[in-house]
């Protein structure tokens, strides 16, 4: 098995719904705090190198499910991949990265504390 790193990030992916029409200017802070945040954990985790090709999968977990159209748009504008590039993997292009399943869960307990868990994996 190749080299992967997991992190979690306590934010809600609707933080970035395409639904909430957001001034450009306040979506543009709020995809650059989803950015730092990416490189926060990588350096956490010991600034990992994980491949030249890699695959990002996403666990989301809030109180509710969002459609999968709206959830699949959120983490999109999110720019986690941004966050990592030139760090955990050169770039994020496709030669570069791809992207594995989108997952939703959803509970009580997450109503308050939502959460996105990205596992980055080295792929050949």
């Amino acid at each position: 098995m190749g080299r992967s790193f997991r992190f979690i990030l306590k934010r809600d992916i609707a933080d970035l719904s395409p639904n909430r029409r957001l001034h450009w200017r306040q979506r543009h802070a709020r995809e650059a705090a989803w950015k730092l945040l990416a490189a926060h954990a990588w350096a956490e985790a010991g600034s990992p190198w994980v491949g030249e090709k890699v695959r990002i999968t996403f666990t989301t977990r809030r109180g509710r499910l969002l459609d999968p159209g709206n959830a699949v748009r959120s983490l999109a504008l999110t720019g986690i991949e941004n966050g990592l590039k030139g760090k955990a993997f050169p770039d994020d292009s496709a030669r570069h990265i791809e992207y594995g399943s989108l997952v939703q869960e959803a509970a009580a307990c997450y109503r308050h504390a939502p959460e996105v868990e990205v596992l980055v994996e080295e792929v050949d």
